[in-house]
């Protein structure tokens, strides 16, 4: 099964892939979106400093949540990043090379 996850851009949140996710989904994949620390949800560990590491961790987390999904025949992951969200899908990529295969880049720098 195909596995896309979805990181949107820093003024927005995982509401605006509704439309996309629900499109996805209909096709046959299995769609996550990701909901960046500190922005649109509080910080797990109750506070502190929210950074770009921070936001890589949240990216990992979900990458990690779906790897047994996605290493079904035929499954793979898909990353997909809006505006300031590619900063830690690259992070995330970097750090689990192996199992993503590929990157989107959408309306990003």
């Amino acid at each position: 099964m195909i596995v896309f996850i979805l990181v949107a851009g820093a003024f927005t949140g995982p509401h605006v892939w509704r439309g996309t996710a629900a499109r996805l989904t209909a096709e046959g994949a299995e769609v996550r979106t990701v909901a960046l620390t500190g922005l649109g949800r509080l910080p797990a560990h109750g506070g502190g400093a929210v950074d770009l590491e921070t936001h890589i961790a949240d990216v990992l987390a979900v990458i990690d949540s779906v790897t047994d999904a996605a290493a079904e025949p035929g499954g793979e992951i898909v990353l997909v990043g809006h505006d300031y969200g590619i900063h830690p899908v690259l992070g995330a990529a970097d750090r689990r090379a192996r199992s993503i295969a590929r990157i989107v880049y959408l309306d990003s720098g």
